[in-house]
């Protein structure tokens, strides 16, 4: 739902409030989101269902998106969420910045009960899974609001405000 850039300014927030053929960033920095693969014949009273034959993204990538973000080499990103089903793999992305399945910038996605992020750094390699982060396990069907934090090499996850990862490892 947010993504915030360097000295805490926010720089995207989409807002999911009803039925729409776009989503425009709330800040007006980045793209609308636009539904692919058709619009959802279900939607929630405050949030959208994604799935394999529909999802968010934008008409084009936005280079300077990724640009601030590799300049200042942090981020934080908050996401409502709840998973309908414990058996995704893949990870299933929630959020990605990526161009295609094998060159991601990050991914925010679900692996069974587990909340994964791959980010990429020189370390992680192109598509940020070697290694992938688990962030931490999910419920079924449970509203959980997830904020992750990268700087420095160090990301914190926390999930409905509690910490639950603080790694120096990424």
């Amino acid at each position: 739902e947010r993504l915030a850039l360097g000295g805490g300014r926010l720089i995207a927030h989409y807002q999911f409030a009803e039925t729409a053929a776009a989503y425009p960033d709330m800040t007006g920095t980045l793209p609308d989101l636009l539904w692919r693969g058709g619009q959802p014949e279900e939607m929630g009273d405050s949030d959208v269902i994604v799935g394999a034959d529909h999802w968010l993204g934008t008409a084009a990538p936005d280079p300077t998106f990724v640009q601030n973000i590799q300049a200042a080499a942090q981020f934080s990103l908050g996401v409502k969420m709840a998973a309908t089903a414990l058996e995704q793999s893949g990870p299933a992305r929630i959020v990605s910045l990526s161009d295609g399945s094998q060159r991601r910038n990050f991914t925010l996605g679900q692996s069974k009960r587990n909340l994964i992020l791959r980010l990429r750094t020189p370390q992680t390699g192109n598509n940020g899974s070697n290694p992938a982060t688990t962030l931490c396990e999910l419920s079924a069907d449970a509203a959980s609001h997830v904020i992750i934090t990268y700087k420095s090499g160090r990301m914190i996850c926390y999930l409905n405000g509690k910490e639950v990862l603080d790694s120096k490892t990424v």
